[in-house]
């Protein structure tokens, strides 16, 4: 795969040059490099490609192949999430909430789910349902794991299924309800869960 991105991105195509980052980000198909990785990014990011914009922001707030600068970061995706990328918004909400800024990092989270960010609400969700640093709301994140299952969110669904499967026992705020815990099931399934696969072929087995 890092030949044929490669190949695309001496000929200046934009989401190839992103996939180029990635793989030195991540060290698939090549010696991890993530200073490399970034320049790519830049060069992606120039073409006007919003997700490498993305990555680009996600490496100054981290410090992942270049010097950490986390104002660079928010400003950069506040301008990409000014062009409606929902992908912007959802890195916004993490940033926000890694800088312990809860009400601004609900706002991108928020809005992220309304423009088609489904992961978003599953990142609040987990906020809400496990996150030690904040007040834990049993209601409100199962009320948002729902929202990211209903969205088509496989984890959420996953989830929501076996939240469903067992009831009381499981740390959401719902009945058990077997019928809703195999649907919900079912969809994580078909949406690629490969967890949920798992679960439910060992289901299977068990009889």
């Amino acid at each position: 795969a890092f030949r044929l991105y490669s190949k695309a991105a001496e000929k200046g195509y934009p989401s190839a040059l992103r996939s180029v980052g990635q793989c030195f980000m991540l060290g698939l198909g090549v010696p991890k490099d993530e200073s490399k990785g970034v320049q790519y990014y830049q060069q992606a990011a120039e073409l006007g490609n919003k997700l490498a914009a993305v990555d680009l922001a996600t490496s100054y707030f981290t410090g992942a192949g270049i010097e950490q600068n986390q104002d660079k970061a928010i400003k950069i995706l506040e301008e990409k999430a000014a062009q409606k990328s929902a992908e912007a918004m959802d890195v916004l909400g993490s940033c926000y909430y890694t800088l312990g800024n809860y009400e601004k990092a609900d706002y991108w989270f928020e809005l992220a789910f309304e423009n088609g960010c489904a992961v978003a609400a599953l990142r609040q969700a987990n906020i809400y349902l496990f996150d030690s640093e904040r007040k834990k709301d049993i209601e409100k994140g199962t009320a948002l794991l729902k929202k990211a299952a209903d969205a088509g969110n496989p984890d959420a669904q996953f989830y929501l299924a076996k939240g469903y499967l067992y009831g009381e026992k499981s740390e959401l705020a719902i009945e058990k309800d077997t019928k809703q815990g195999i649907d919900y099931l079912k969809k994580a399934v078909w949406s690629g869960s490969y967890k949920a696969y798992q679960f439910y072929g060992d289901a299977l087995i068990e009889g």
